[in-house]
């Protein structure tokens, strides 16, 4: 094979090894019948609902969106949040927090929080959700409303759904246990990818570059000695 073509099949080689899969979702809103429901959310009730996930081992770890179906009066205001999640509370730094959302007030309403793209840990349980705490004083004459759910239903086996009764005081998401179900999950959506392009390079795909870096080379310096005038 000569330089060139031993060039291009590495170069056709190092895209293969350094290019990103498609998304991949996790998925309950699919199957979900369009009525079945929790309640409720929202003031003077439950500030804070959410749903616990464990992040695949399938080398997508990039949480770019994630969804919730909601039924909520129209001008409920909340926001939504990630946080690494201990196996009873949120855990850490917050990881993301959506600017402030508006209840439409149409009926059951998929709500979609866009992250930018945050690294998670495969393996690593995390909680989403949403919650009016931050902004309680907002939502005192807005109502509650109720949240798309599968009742005593284990649908996706890697979390379950989690609420707080902690009204304006967010420092509970960290500070004790939440409340769950045995059983029961949320209508929704979480939707990875692989890291971005922009990320530092895999190992693998550092040695191809370099590699093919030196065959560059080598072929350069073994033309550059063929075309040299003879002595």
């Amino acid at each position: 094979m000569s330089a060139l073509r031993w060039y291009a099949a590495l170069a056709a080689l190092m895209f293969v090894v350094g290019s990103h899969a498609d998304a991949a979702n996790i998925d309950t809103i699919t199957g979900w019948n369009g009525s079945a429901a929790i309640s409720p959310f929202g003031y003077p009730d439950t500030a804070t609902y959410g749903q616990t996930i464990t992040v695949a081992n399938d080398g997508q770890t990039q949480l770019d969106s994630f969804s919730f179906e909601m039924n909520l009066p129209n001008g409920v205001q909340f926001r939504g949040y990630v946080y690494a999640w201990d196996g009873s509370k949120a855990t850490g730094t917050q990881l993301f927090q959506s600017g402030l959302t508006t209840a439409p007030g149409s009926g059951f309403d998929k709500i979609t929080f866009n992250t930018g793209g945050i690294q998670l840990v495969a393996g690593q349980q995390y909680v989403l959700f949403a919650s009016i705490s931050q902004d309680y004083a907002l939502n005192v004459s807005q109502g509650s409303g109720v949240w798309g759910w599968y009742a005593d239903s284990n649908t996706y086996s890697g979390g379950s759904f989690v609420f707080v009764n902690n009204a304006g005081n967010t420092a509970a998401w960290t500070s004790g246990p939440w409340d769950n179900f045995v059983t029961g999950d949320l209508a929704f959506q979480a939707n990875f990818s692989s890291p971005s392009a922009s990320a530092v390079p895999e190992p693998t795909s550092m040695a191809l570059l370099g590699v093919g870096a030196l065959g560059m080379l080598g072929f350069r310096l073994r033309r550059k000695k063929a075309d040299a005038p003879a002595a």
